[in-house]
């Protein structure tokens, strides 16, 4: 039965404290076989959010060169300007008007 509830309902839960706004990831099994106290928090790893590579893209930019860029970063700024190149929707912005444009779309913000 509690497999069953995991696959329907998720590995891990995104559980936040009121009290300080800060999300824990607590897996579904725990909060199903033990039930779930807000003192146990702490126990439990940070939710960590998934990077917006546009918005990350956007910062590399604005914070160096392109030449002093190691590989990753570059990787990071090829892979997030890649629509920018071949959309014709970003064909008037600038890439820092574009960068944002996108990582408003992937953050789902119109």
């Amino acid at each position: 039965m509690v497999r069953r509830l995991v696959v329907e309902f998720g590995e891990f839960k995104k559980v936040i404290r009121l009290s300080t706004g800060v999300a824990y990831k607590v897996p579904t099994r725990d909060i199903i076989e033990k039930g779930f106290r807000g003192e146990e928090l702490d126990q439990y790893p940070r939710w960590e959010e998934p990077t917006n590579i546009f918005r990350q893209a956007k910062q590399l930019l604005q914070d160096k060169p392109v030449l002093e860029m190691n590989e990753e970063e570059l990787q990071i700024v090829n892979t997030a300007t890649m629509p920018l190149l071949r959309l014709p929707l970003f064909s008037d912005r600038s890439i820092n008007e574009g960068l944002e444009e996108l990582a408003k779309m992937a953050d789902g913000i119109d």
